[in-house]
């Protein structure tokens, strides 16, 4: 505080009570009377082993509370037995059938189960992050000193000894359920109101590290406190809390954190009401508030990306308080405890991305459990259990193939050291599982014909690249060979193929594409993959140098397959409204040009398959075109296509009309455009209109769906450009969309009808992601939420072949066969002769033929227009003056060529004649 704040106040510091005589004090004070451990006391255990525990390595970041050992106690309190008098007092008649599941301890095996539950479930965790590597052997440590004290103590029988095993993944953990209960024992939470949705068949529960970790969970749900799951990405955090609350019964509710996300985002706040009158504001609830009222359990996503003022919010309701307090309500609502549990998922904070170190008041609320790694064994028994049809010794092999990239990338660091850190872990063994089941047969399956895609794509070398493949070699043998892509490319009107993978094309390619793309021999190998992810559904994160093409390759694959591609240039700027939407103010002309612009496209598309037809719809088509033509003019005369217009009655009318039209040639042409959306977009905007007129709707807001909604919405395809640019944090706030049958929760619109707005992905939307990985990496979390395909830059050895450089130069407008081989010629003459040359990429040599291009279409001979060109593109943008004019030497030594200009553009024009006279022809109209 500043120190005039500070002098108004008197201030009192309060140290810890951390003395020994204290803290059994509070111990005794707090726990059941008798209990103990054969007569010797449970406080002298518990702080010999508090003593111990501080004077080792790993404990000593430990965070060490008076709550923490009241959260021991208490734990003791609930689930050990008593002496049979006050066993008999303390339960009521009531409580006689939770008896049946509610199985008591004795003290020795509820004490080690205590310790495990408060600090050494923690080990690896926030504070004791340092030590993640030796998690194991810390664990190990503190159980061996246990059972040495316990030992001296009391005679351990065969429990006491099975719960000092408790970190032992080959025990048998079976999860079991009874009436009104469920848990692996001897943990058993009370069943949930969501009882016929109980089948855990998508998740492999009974593994032994997941079967470990929710014993884990179920023990420290026993604690009236909030739990906080951490660990590596793709070790199942989420999912292991998603299936118990399936598994009970329980709604769960995932709320994604980020930098974000506000306080009023979570809890609720006043908003517009949509639809109702201007300046109209209501309360709406915020999902957090929503659940807690409706007890349901609560995932916070991603903790450790909020900011520090939203984790102070939550500290009320984290604590022995458990409430929140609205103070735009004035109104105070308690956490029900029997129904609701909260739990926060993170990532370590050491991964970066964002991520921040919590602080220890914060991190001293929750239960920590740190989230082990899946072993070789689970993940041979989940895959099997999930894809029953593969054979369980390729699955071994897979498995096997897979630990040894991260024994030799991860943890040795041998090789793959160019885009690291990098993750291989049950997310990419279950897409392969994934592949093979989609494109073979069971019985011929080979795991070598999607290895390259899943693991060698994203190596950022050459040699990484091939150090992958023989890995996969000495792990499978000769048996199975990888493959390494295909140059064989087919297209159809119903589909386009590339080696392995076959799309569909929907037939509703743009009308006019700029710039123009062609495709080329070096593109087909990952475009051959780029495929492959969008037949899956999975997000593509195409890496690689600028001007490389890897923009221009997602542009191509929707040109090719006929849909529609919404590009997002990413910036450090950008936060989650851009993405998802906000509050604004309501504008009759943002409708009214979205309605113009869909009906453009569709005008557009059903007007090229009339005049392509060569029938009887030749006549309307050209009438439809007239039509459209004067209502494009007479809304220049007005003032209607640009924002601060206004609509009025006739001018929706006059569209009306033309959709009207419209419906009736695309049913006579059999176009199959969907209209019904454009339909609905036409009836709300004309009762948008009505409420404007009355004036109904002056000064209100609406919400409008942000860019990544709308694509959601639509089916649509989106590029994200650069992403890397935006900040890591906002990335992970789609970390639910991506899973596996993910869904989008809209937090930021508040609780409508008493749910949160969710948004389920179209069957046809597909996200892509491009980034130069020089301006930085993205979270690990993201990256392995999808498919990495590493595009190299021409300064990493990529040689472009002169078949492919020609079709480049010919769709830039150059199609002179000796005008292109000049060009190529000058272009390498500059690269050779000035090894700095800053223009020395394709770029360059696009650049002089769009120029070039431009010269001959205006009239120019052509030896000027190279002139021009070629100095414009390669010798202004040297450098030094020396090496501008030994640029300007190349190109004069190679311009002594004479050929007319008149035909070195004449190609396009004759292709568009001969399409019409093969037209005609096949039609036998000769």
């Amino acid at each position: 505080l500043s120190p005039a704040l500070r002098n108004r106040f008197t201030e009192i510091w309060c140290p810890q009570s951390n003395s020994r005589s204290d803290l059994v004090q509070i111990i005794k004070h707090n726990l059941h009377t008798g209990l103990s451990l054969d007569g010797v006391d449970i406080a002298e255990l518990m702080l010999d082993f508090l003593e111990w525990l501080t004077q080792q390595d790993f404990g000593r970041r430990c965070i060490l509370s008076v709550r923490d050992i009241l959260s021991w106690v208490n734990f003791i309190n609930a689930v050990c037995e008593r002496d049979e008098d006050s066993f008999m007092t303390l339960r009521a008649p009531e409580e006689e059938e939770e008896a049946e599941r509610d199985l008591r301890l004795d003290a020795v095996t509820a004490c080690v189960h205590a310790a495990c539950l408060v600090y050494i479930d923690g080990l690896g965790s926030g504070t004791t992050a340092s030590c993640a590597d030796r998690t194991l052997f810390a664990r190990q440590m503190c159980l061996t000193f246990l059972q040495q004290r316990l030992s001296k103590m009391t005679k351990l029988d065969h429990e006491m000894l099975a719960a000092l095993r408790v970190y032992d993944s080959c025990l048998p953990r079976e999860p079991q359920w009874g009436e009104g209960f469920f848990g692996i024992s001897p943990f058993y939470i009370t069943t949930g109101p969501q009882t016929e949705s109980r089948n855990l068949c998508e998740y492999a529960i009974t593994a032994g590290t997941t079967a470990m970790n929710a014993q884990r969970l179920l023990r420290a749900l026993k604690l009236q406190r909030p739990v906080l799951l951490e660990g590596s990405p793709g070790v199942g955090k989420t999912s292991l809390v998603g299936a118990l609350a399936k598994a009970s019964g329980n709604h769960l509710v995932r709320i994604n954190l980020s930098e974000q996300t506000d306080v009023t985002d979570l809890f609720g706040t006043d908003l517009p009401v949509e639809g109702g009158k201007g300046g109209e504001f209501a309360w709406r609830d915020g999902p957090l508030l929503a659940a807690l009222k409706a007890g349901h359990w609560v995932v916070l996503d991603e903790l450790n990306l909020a900011s520090q003022s939203v984790l102070e919010g939550l500290n009320a309701c984290f604590d022995h308080r458990a409430e929140i307090y609205i103070p735009e309500l004035s109104m105070s609502f308690q956490i029900q405890h029997e129904k609701t549990k909260i739990f926060g998922c993170q990532n370590p904070f050491t991964q970066g991305g964002g991520r921040k170190g919590l602080p220890k008041s914060f991190l001293n609320r929750f239960t920590q459990v740190f989230v082990d790694q899946l072993t070789s064994k689970d993940m041979e028994f989940i895959g099997n259990s999930i894809f029953p049809t593969i054979d369980e010794k390729i699955i071994a092999k897979m498995v096997e193939f897979n630990n040894r990239l991260v024994q030799e990338v991860c943890m040795e660091k041998l090789w793959g050291h160019k885009g690291s850190p990098w993750e291989f872990n049950l997310r990419d063994i279950f897409r392969w599982c994934q592949l093979m089941q989609t494109d073979q047969s069971p019985g011929f399956f080979n795991p070598g014909q999607h290895v390259a895609l899943l693991y060698a794509d994203r190596m950022r070398t050459e040699a990484d690249k091939e150090k992958v493949l023989s890995v996969f070699r000495e792990v499978f043998g000769e048996e199975y060979e990888p493959y390494c892509g295909s140059k064989e490319f087919h297209i159809t009107p119903l589909n386009v193929q590339v080696g392995f993978s076959v799309l569909r094309r929907s037939g509703e390619a743009p009308v006019t594409l700029d710039p123009p793309l062609s495709i080329t021999h070096q593109c087909l190998k990952p475009l051959e993959s780029l495929m492959k992810c969008v037949d899956m559904g999975w997000m593509t994160i195409v890496v690689g140098p600028a001007a490389s093409g890897k923009t221009s390759l997602v542009r191509l694959l929707a040109l090719l397959t006929g849909h529609h591609l919404r590009v997002m240039a990413m910036n450090s700027a950008m936060d989650t409204t851009e993405l998802l939407g906000g509050f604004e103010q309501v504008d009759i002309m943002r409708p009214w040009q979205q309605v113009l612009e869909t009906v453009d496209y569709t005008v557009a598309m059903v007007i090229r398959r009339g005049l392509m037809s060569l029938d009887d719809g030749t006549q309307d088509t050209e009438f439809l075109l007239q039509t459209w033509g004067v209502f494009c003019q007479w809304l220049k005369e007005n003032r209607l296509q640009r924002p601060g217009g206004t609509v009025n009655s006739e001018a929706l009318n006059k569209l009306e009309v033309i959709i009207l039209l419209l419906q009736k040639l695309n049913t006579k042409l059999k176009v199959f455009t969907d209209m019904s959306k454009l339909q609905m977009d036409i009836t709300l905007l004309k009762e948008r209109l009505a409420q404007l007129e009355d004036g109904w709707t002056n000064g209100g807001f609406e919400w409008l769906d942000g860019m990544l909604v709308q694509a959601l919405q639509a089916g649509d395809w989106l590029l994200m450009d650069n992403v890397n640019f935006c900040s890591a944090s906002v990335l992970d706030r789609l970390n639910a969309l991506l899973e596996p049958n993910g869904s989008l929760a809209i937090n930021e619109r508040g609780v409508i009808d008493g749910k949160t707005p969710r948004i389920t992905p179209h069957s046809n939307f597909r996200l892509f992601l491009t980034m130069d990985p020089v301006h930085g990496e993205l979270s690990r979390a993201m990256r392995n939420r999808g498919v990495e395909v590493y595009i190299p830059g021409e300064n990493e050895g990529v040689c472009w072949d002169t078949l492919d450089l020609k079709t480049l130069l010919h769709s830039a407008g150059v199609t002179g066969d000796c005008v292109c081989d000049l060009l190529i010629q000058i272009h390498k003459g500059i690269r050779s002769a000035i090894w700095d040359s800053s223009a020395s990429s394709v770029t360059s040599l696009l650049h002089a033929a769009s120029l070039l291009s431009s010269q001959l279409q205006r009239g120019a001979d052509l030896r000027s227009s190279l002139q021009h060109a070629c100095t414009e593109a390669y010798s202004f943008c040297q450098r030094t003056v020396a090496n501008q004019k030994q640029a300007q030497q190349v190109i004069e030594q190679h311009l002594a060529i004479q050929e007319d200009s008149c035909f070195s553009s004449v190609l396009r024009d004759g292709q568009v004649l001969l399409f019409c006279l093969n037209s005609l022809s096949l039609q036998g109209k000769r």
